[in-house]
């Protein structure tokens, strides 16, 4: 009967019709009709909107038909239904449990409501990812019409930096958990930093064995941008950067890029053209000396490495979301705190180090500032120093590329939010310290 009924919705008839009138008349059993709405959960990925047009409903039916269901008792538990696999099985990365972002999204023209939670900044290593927990926790309990979507991960995803519990004591007090034992590492202070795939690989195992994680991931599709740790604590474009060092790593870049790419379903082409394997990006690590008005390094490694993987993108959800995502590290410039200087003309007596704005934005500027005249020195508090940034490019964050893509993304959208998935705060951190009191 359940394939009757099926066979029945697909050319075209009406659920009321089709299905509660029979049902009503007890020519349906409940075993039948449950049997109907499990099939189109099953095409739907769990979505009872999506199954109020497959069945050939108006969206003003919506509260209607789940009413309908709960009467019943046939509004079955979504989770199972958004429970994706995972497409894409790549060699030599362990297969926990995740979702996938290749879930179909609504068409442009779709007005229905979207309901994303988002995340960042995970760390396994001196926490637990509990708060996954609670969220599914809720999320089973909502009404389907408020469970989450999708869930936007801004970055650090992982942090390649990696204590061994064994040694120091961690900071604040905090207990120590195992993630891996990392080949070939780097290291810097009590972190141990990979700097091949293998590395990488290893982080990435010992994050995606959190039973918490594994379970949002198989609740619900991620939506991910990177942050720095996938690649480097204070790195830039391929350059690896941590308290103490910095050094071209071209290679490790790459390999970073790989280690992502294996473990993060999206919509990403790899160095292979393919979404199946990464492929190969032969590079050497080579210091970069030439960088343009842009910022970029110009050295061929360098732009290979960062171009070895590009995951900046957008994703067009329904009427009503444009999500945007950027990458806010492989095209960036050095900061201008970098150079030992700017540190001398801080108030780090009286403001923990707060700094004049009018002086930031000449570093910002580079030679580019006041129309190509920026200053030869910078004074602050009795204390002057030569300008370290009078000969170099403006601070860049996004790169002119990328940059440009963004701007006109947002020019072009139709939806009624254009989101920036952005893995860093927008707002400039800004205070008065003559009216601070004043202000308290």
């Amino acid at each position: 009967m359940a394939q009757h009924l099926w066979d029945k919705l697909m050319s075209g008839g009406d659920f009321w019709e089709v299905v509660q009138r029979p049902f009503r008349a007890h020519e349906v059993t409940r075993a039948e009709l449950a049997a109907l709405i499990d099939r189109g959960l099953q095409e739907t990925r769990g979505s009872y909107r999506a199954l109020v047009r497959l069945f050939n409903l108006p969206a003003s039916d919506y509260k209607r038909f789940h009413a309908f269901l709960y009467q019943q008792n046939c509004n079955l538990p979504v989770g199972p239904y958004r429970t994706a696999r995972a497409t894409m099985r790549r060699q030599d990365r362990p297969p926990p449990p995740h979702g996938s972002t290749d879930q179909p999204a609504p068409a442009p023209d779709d007005p229905r409501q979207v309901n994303f939670a988002f995340v960042s900044c995970q760390d396994v290593n001196e926490s637990k990812l509990n708060g996954y927990r609670r969220m599914i926790f809720e999320d089973e309990r909502a009404q389907p019409e408020d469970q989450l979507d999708f869930v936007l991960h801004l970055g650090d995803f992982i942090y390649e930096v990696v204590q061994y519990p064994e040694e120091g004591k961690p900071r604040f007090d905090r207990k120590l958990y195992e993630v891996a034992r990392i080949p070939d590492a780097l290291k810097v202070r009590t972190f141990h930093l990979p700097t091949t795939l293998a590395g990488y690989r290893a982080v990435w195992k010992g994050y995606l064995a959190d039973p918490d994680l594994q379970d949002a991931r198989a609740r619900w599709p991620f939506v991910c941008i990177w942050d720095n740790h996938e690649f480097s604590w204070q790195g830039w474009q391929s350059i690896l950067k941590a308290p103490s060092i910095e050094q071209p790593a071209q290679a490790i870049k790459v390999a970073a890029n790989q280690a992502w790419f294996e473990n993060i379903p999206a919509r990403v082409k790899a160095p292979s053209g393919s979404f199946d394997e990464f492929g190969s990006v032969p590079v050497k690590n080579v210091k970069i000396e030439k960088f343009d008005d842009d910022g970029l390094g110009l050295e061929p490694n360098n732009i290979a490495a960062i171009n070895s993987l590009i995951v900046y993108r957008a994703l067009r959800y329904g009427r009503h979301l444009d999500l945007l995502l950027t990458d806010e590290h492989s095209y960036r410039g050095p900061t201008p705190f970098d150079d030992p200087g700017p540190e001398k003309l801080a108030d780090w007596g009286d403001f923990d180090g707060m700094f004049p704005d009018d002086l930031l934005q000449a570093l910002d500027g580079g030679r580019a500032f006041n129309g190509g005249n920026p200053p030869a020195e910078m004074e602050f508090n009795g204390v002057k120093i030569a300008n370290p940034r009078k000969d170099k490019p403006p601070q860049a964050i996004l790169g002119a590329k990328q940059k440009a893509w963004f701007k006109d993304r947002l020019r072009s959208s139709s939806a009624t939010w254009k989101i920036w998935g952005s893995s860093q705060g927008n707002l400039e951190q800004r205070a008065d310290p003559e009216n601070l009191s004043r202000i308290v």
